[in-house]
């Protein structure tokens, strides 16, 4: 692996490749990314077998066993190569409230 991160974005839900996924990760059976509070769309891969989803404390994983497009409803189509990810949900920080909020796709 190349020292240059590797990051995508696709409205409020980041993925970097990693190295590996952290030991002792749990597989997670649900294989949506995100699910959208206001609109009810979703970030899922268009072929979920290609992917595993893992949970370690408080982040989430992924690997992705085949280049596969991920989808949503409002966004443009990303094709997701094969690899390890630590999947982040985006932040914003308000400055009314002094505090760093999750985005809300």
């Amino acid at each position: 692996m190349n020292n240059k991160k590797f990051i995508v974005r696709q409205g409020d839900i980041k993925l970097e490749r990693i190295e590996s996924i952290p030991k002792g990760a749990k597989i997670l059976k649900d294989k949506i990314l995100a699910y959208g509070e206001i609109t009810g769309h979703t970030h899922r891969f268009k072929e979920p077998k290609n992917i595993e989803r893992y949970e370690f404390g408080e982040n989430t994983y992924l690997r992705v066993y085949a280049d596969t497009p991920l989808i949503h409803e409002e966004h443009n189509t990303l094709i997701i190569p094969v690899g390890d990810y630590k999947q982040e949900q985006e932040r914003e920080y308000s400055y009314e409230d002094a505090d760093a909020r999750i985005v809300i796709d």
